[in-house]
This record gives C-alpha cells, structure tokens and sequence, in this order.
C-alpha cells in the first residue's frame, strides 16, 4: 500500500496460537517427530543394515523441514477503503507462501462487534459458516463481522481488530458495537 491508501488502508498479521484442530495437528507431528527415528533405528538394527543409522537424522530433518509449516500458520488482513481481505500465511524456512482467502465489505455487514460480547455470541451461534482468522479465541482485541455470503448464508468472519482498523470500520459502518 502507498502512503496516500494508508489513511484509509491498514495491514495486520499474527501467529495463530494452536488451538483445537491446529494443536491436535501439532502434537500428532511432535509424535510423529519422535517415532519416526525409533521406528527407523529399529527397523535398522531388525534388518541388520547398521549404516543406515547414519541416514535416520537426515530423512528426520527433512520430515520436520516440510511437514512444520503446515502446522506454523499466520493470519491476518488488509483493510483498504471499506474492504476487509484476509489471507494466511504459510511459514517455510526459505519462503512465505501467501493465500488470500475472503474478501468482505464492511458496509454490507450485518453485525460487528467485540467477540466477547453476549450479543456477538448470539449471532456467531446463528451463523451457518464461520471463518477463522483471529489468533486465539480468547484474545482481547478478537472481534466478529457477520455478513451475507453470494449464497445467501449467513457467515461469520473472527479476527483480531487493531485500533485503527476499529476506526476505519466504524466510518464506514457506523452500527458498529467496537
């Protein structure tokens, strides 16, 4: 973004703290991590093929280098002029790999608020596709938009919602509960 789109712009990103299903998938791995050379060794030390021991911590290296990024994720947004772009980040070692992923317009939004709040709860309950891009649940700043998708569903979108951007939303939809 130039400085001219930042008065109306703003750009956010965070790690996303494993929770649920993103820390199931992380200690899977860790387990995974561990195993995979006691399985190895033995199946060495079984088959009497000992210099294949010296192999084991380069085949474990490459399954942690291209497995983990998988499980380290960043999510985040771009607000520009009304419009709220979330993407995820994949992390690698050498890369970062960008996907975009919904793109909402704020003034269509049906409700925005703090995820805290009872009535935010109520409408994400009534929401039949939530889309999460809030760092962990518990976050203070985590707040919910809840819009109509071209389906006709009522959908909800979590993220974390820095000040400015709780500004921005607020001039261009003024209902707003932040």
């Amino acid at each position: 973004m130039s400085d001219s789109e930042m008065i109306n712009g703003a750009e956010y990103a965070v790690e996303k703290r494993p929770e649920g299903r993103l820390k199931r998938k992380r200690l899977l791995l860790v387990m995974a991590y561990i195993l995979f050379p006691v399985v190895a060794f033995l199946g060495c030390y079984i088959s009497r093929i000992i210099p294949l021991f010296a192999v084991v911590p380069i085949f474990l290296w490459m399954l942690i280098y291209f497995t983990w990024r998988y499980v380290s994720i960043d999510v985040g947004y771009t607000f520009e002029s009304g419009v709220l772009t979330f993407f995820t980040v994949l992390a690698n070692r050498s890369k970062r790999i960008r996907k975009d992923g919904l793109t909402v317009t704020v003034k269509n939004a049906q409700y925005v608020g703090w995820l805290t709040d009872s009535a935010a709860k109520e409408e994400l309950g009534a929401a039949q596709k939530t889309f999460d891009y809030v760092s962990e649940r518990r976050a203070e700043d985590a707040a919910v938009l809840v819009f109509t998708d071209e389906k006709g569903r009522k959908c909800a979108v979590l993220f974390n919602c820095i000040p400015k951007v709780k500004g921005l939303i607020r001039r261009f939809y003024p209902d707003s509960k932040l």
